[in-house]
């Protein structure tokens, strides 16, 4: 069973494919999705927008049409010290969801703080959790040689988008969704559908408990 984890963000948006196995989970393939700089400074025109958006959705959309994963995970909103930040963030977060439920997918979130609970010790110096610990500890579940097959290709400035998307399944693997999945592409009669809708149901269970 393949899982696709995304980083999502109007400028960069990471990607990263896990294959999920009895014996061994591997890093299959990663990317980044850049989509071009502003012609405006740091400010974003409508149209800037639009071809932006245009570009992630192609862009997941290859990588999900390639591997073809049963499950998605997508790294959730979280607040933001600007208001153009925020917009990018919540644009390249719709678009990668709808891009995800478009490919019959019924992706789930996490967010940034629940990946960083996730990993269990803390960066010594810094006194946090950092982007490099997630690299670490991406590196040390999948092994260095897998890892650098995966980044091929990637500018080193845009590794960590990818690092991300792969930090993000490893903190969700625990996530019932991802067990049902499991469960259901064991099974001799599996169905896709079916699958997907235990997916949902395990979803809407897991949005009751946290709300009640």
């Amino acid at each position: 069973m393949k899982i696709i984890g995304i980083d999502p963000g109007i400028r960069n948006t990471g990607w990263a494919i896990v294959q999920l196995d009895s014996a061994v989970d591997c890093l299959v393939d990663a990317g980044v999705v850049y989509t071009a700089p502003d012609k405006n400074g740091h400010k974003l025109r409508c149209q800037d927008y639009v071809t932006r958006l245009g570009a992630i959705q192609d862009g997941l959309r290859r990588a999900i049409e390639k591997h073809e994963p049963s499950l998605a995970m997508v790294e959730g909103i979280t607040g933001s010290k600007s208001y153009s930040a925020a917009v990018g963030m919540a644009l390249g977060f719709a678009s990668a969801v709808l891009t995800v439920r478009e490919a019959g997918l019924e992706p789930f979130t996490l967010l940034a703080s629940q990946v960083r609970s996730m990993f269990p010790n803390i960066d010594s110096i810094h006194g946090r959790k950092t982007k490099g610990y997630t690299r670490d500890v991406v590196r040390g579940r999948f092994g260095d040689i897998a890892v650098d097959k995966a980044m091929e290709g990637i500018t080193k400035g845009r590794q960590e988008h990818a690092y991300d998307a792969a930090g993000l399944i490893i903190a969700g693997l625990r996530h019932p969704a991802v067990e049902w999945a499991r469960r259901w592409e064991m099974k001799e009669d599996y169905d896709a559908n079916q699958q997907a809708n235990r997916v949902r149901e395990a979803l809407d269970l897991r949005g009751r408990t946290q709300s009640g």
